[in-house]
């Protein structure tokens, strides 16, 4: 993130008008003294582990410069997430698309699944051979 906007907003009640105004302020790391980055590192760090985390996501990796997260959930909620997390810069995003897998039966491996009566054949209404 290269720059901070600020929006303030006033309105005069009597008359109807309304003001706005954006201020712009540079605080590149450059620009700013080592404590002060320091402590912008570790907010913007802070803000995306704690929107990651509500996402049902986690933090993978966080390095000098940049951190990767992973976020397993609908489409939509996929689109939520990185319109939050858009200000902070995202360098890279790979997606999936969506992916299923059937459900497994609930006996366990060593349980042998007890046949219903009709599911059971009378052999002796079977062709011969």
């Amino acid at each position: 993130m290269t720059g901070d906007q600020e929006v303030e907003s006033t309105t005069d009640e009597a008359e109807g008008e309304r003001q706005d105004n954006v201020f712009r302020q540079d605080f590149h790391p450059s620009r700013l003294a080592t404590s002060q980055a320091l402590r912008h590192k570790h907010e913007h760090l802070e803000a995306i582990t704690h929107l990651t985390h509500q996402f049902g996501g986690k933090v993978l990796d966080i390095s000098t410069n940049n951190c990767i997260v992973e976020i397993s959930a609908k489409p939509t909620r996929v689109d939520s997430f990185m319109k939050l997390i858009a200000p902070f810069g995202i360098l890279e995003s790979a997606r999936t698309g969506l992916m299923a897998l059937p459900r497994s039966p609930l006996h366990g491996p060593n349980e042998v699944e007890e046949k219903e009566a009709e599911d059971v054949v009378d052999q002796s209404t079977l062709p011969p051979g």
